[in-house]
């Protein structure tokens, strides 16, 4: 893309399949549900869709509508935090907390890199979804 040329098809086509991704990656499910088995966390969102990641912190691979990306999943002080990287650079950092005396779960999204703004200029995306449960904390 550099030098100032038109782009080709293929690169218009690369560049909306990204922006579908980021999209796809930053748009909360209206419904969520989140369980817990030993170093498993599982998401199944409203249409029934299940993703699974372990927590362990190494690097690992999932399938979106639009494309496939590489996370990194691990317990930090108490909240799940997932690391996000996309082709070409971009990454979001996700992290699932309980709050309100553990009644909301608030799911905080941070982007990094990317080629549209500077990192320090980007405010968190914060989600809450009332009515959280609960189940049982896992052991740190």
């Amino acid at each position: 893309m550099g030098g100032g040329g038109q782009m080709s098809d293929e690169q218009r086509a690369e560049m909306q399949r990204r922006r579908n991704l980021a999209r796809e990656l930053l748009t909360p499910p209206t419904r969520l549900n989140i369980s817990v088995d030993g170093e498993i966390v599982s998401f199944t969102d409203a249409d029934g869709r299940v993703k699974k990641y372990k927590v362990d912190g190494k690097k690992e691979k999932h399938q979106f509508d639009n494309g496939t990306v590489e996370t990194k999943s691990k317990w930090e002080e108490g909240a799940l935090t997932i690391e996000t990287s996309m082709d070409g650079g971009m990454k979001f950092t996700q992290s699932y907390s309980l709050v309100s005396d553990h009644r909301e779960l608030m799911v905080q999204t941070k982007m990094e890199g990317g080629m549209s703004r500077d990192d320090d200029e980007r405010k968190p995306i914060t989600h809450y979804y009332d009515d959280a449960v609960e189940a049982s904390a896992p052991a740190q």
